[in-house]
């Protein structure tokens, strides 16, 4: 699909994680946005491309960067320390807040040694290792970027994590809407830096602006302002049902790492993976917070990082 100079670049698997829709810009230097797409429709704009934008940090839309060796890099200004520090990026996903600095180590340390059950899929853990020699630069934040003759804002939309950012092509009235991505998931802020306010917040704001298309990351591909508008609605309706189950768990005289192993928003049994019970754990913490209750601490807490009983890790929202 094509909106003038911008195509759109659909992941494998109706860009399901770990893989993303990506946008191209055929204009100037030429401009992808974000490298989650289907391998072969990013080989084939390869030695057309001069910059990259990426969205945000997490694995599906930075999964095939290196296949773009000549183009400049360029990132949120929040997060584009996390590209050459794993310690920053441990602690964006949680790994500090639910397993501390002890789980942090060893979860270095499995990287270093390629240990094959290591969390996530060997390509998690290579492409994590190689991010600290790629040179990333930030994009300015709601400020209009020349591409050519195309301008694009990446404003910023903090809630899925605190740097994501959206693009806007003002003059194209499109609006690339990265992981605020309508999934019947629901939304996704799970890591130490996702916030589920500031998510409401930030798809309502894509409400409010002069735009007819919008493309989503996962999922929807292009739909108008009118199907965008309606199904946010019902996408964010999932952080209320959130509040609610959260609260029935801590009021039955659950702990929070007992919430977290029920599953709040991922099922029971993907919840033994250390990633999603981290995650799990967090949102609970998150939701408990929201509604004012003060639960019970866990005496075990932090707890200790285990290897996965199975390595299909990732925020599977998608």
């Amino acid at each position: 699909m094509r909106f003038r100079h911008i195509h759109m670049l659909p992941g494998i698997g109706n860009s399901r994680f770990p893989y993303c829709t990506s946008l191209y810009v055929d204009d100037g230097p030429g401009l992808l946005i974000d490298t989650g797409a289907d391998p072969s429709a990013l080989a084939s704009i390869a030695s057309k491309v001069g910059m990259v934008f990426l969205t945000h940090y997490h694995y599906d839309h930075i999964r095939s960067v290196f296949s773009f060796q000549g183009a400049d890099v360029h990132t949120n200004p929040i997060e584009a320390p996390y590209f050459a520090d794993l310690d920053k990026l441990a602690e964006a996903l949680g790994m500090k807040h639910v397993y501390g600095e002890q789980g942090i180590s060893r979860w270095k340390q499995m990287l270093a040694e390629g240990a094959p059950n290591a969390p996530y899929s060997t390509a998690f853990c290579r492409i994590w290792l190689q991010l600290r020699r790629l040179r990333v630069s930030a994009y300015p934040l709601d400020e209009v970027i020349h591409v050519g003759n195309t301008k694009v804002i990446m404003l910023h939309a903090p809630g899925h994590t605190k740097g994501h950012s959206v693009a806007y092509f003002p003059s194209e009235g499109l609006v690339y809407t990265g992981d605020i991505d309508l999934s019947g998931f629901g939304p996704w802020y799970h890591g130490e830096d996702g916030d589920p306010d500031l998510f409401a917040v930030s798809a309502e704001r894509l409400c409010s602006l002069d735009a007819d298309v919008y493309i989503t990351a996962h999922h929807k591909g292009a739909v108008s302002k009118r199907r965008f508008t309606k199904a946010v609605r019902k996408y964010l309706s999932v952080i209320k049902r959130r509040d609610e189950k959260v609260a029935a768990s801590l009021g039955a005289g659950l702990t929070l790492k007992q919430a977290a192993l029920a599953g709040v928003s991922y099922p029971p049994h993907m919840c033994r993976d250390p990633w999603i019970f981290m995650w799990e754990y967090l949102l609970s913490a998150k939701h408990a917070a929201r509604i004012g209750i003060i639960p019970e601490v866990d005496k075990d807490w932090p707890f200790v990082f285990q290897c996965p009983l199975s390595t299909d890790g990732g925020h599977p929202s998608s």
